[in-house]
């Protein structure tokens, strides 16, 4: 019994890393409106001066209006604004630091249709 009791007492570790949860646009969508930004929620705080998020054309061109950036009210939270977009493949490229200190990153692609 009393192994358990110091077992219950000691905190649990803290997750290492911060992971996608949700995307909006998800990954591989194929949308027949484009979007007026990108948000992607993690299940981890995350360090603002640290994430970012880009998206890019099939010409490596980005089409974000302005930077991505984590929001203030809500650090789970990355959004990047996005000039009107026509048809086509685009890249999401995003590079989180958890508060922690540990980087994770990824990408997705999402296509417009005509």
């Amino acid at each position: 019994m009393g192994i358990l009791i110091v077992l219950a007492a000691q905190p649990w570790p803290v997750r290492a890393h911060a992971f996608p949860m949700h995307q909006t646009p998800g990954a591989g969508a194929e949308l027949s409106a484009p979007p007026p930004k990108v948000q992607i929620l993690f299940d981890a705080e995350l360090e603002a001066p640290f994430s970012t998020l880009r998206v890019v054309d099939e010409s490596n061109h980005s089409v974000c209006a302005g930077k991505g950036h984590v929001v203030a009210d809500n650090n789970h939270l990355l959004v990047a604004d996005l000039k009107p977009l026509g048809p086509g493949k685009y890249h999401v490229f995003w590079s989180v630091v958890s508060r922690d200190g540990h980087r994770t990153k990824g990408d997705y692609t999402f296509r417009v249709e005509p």
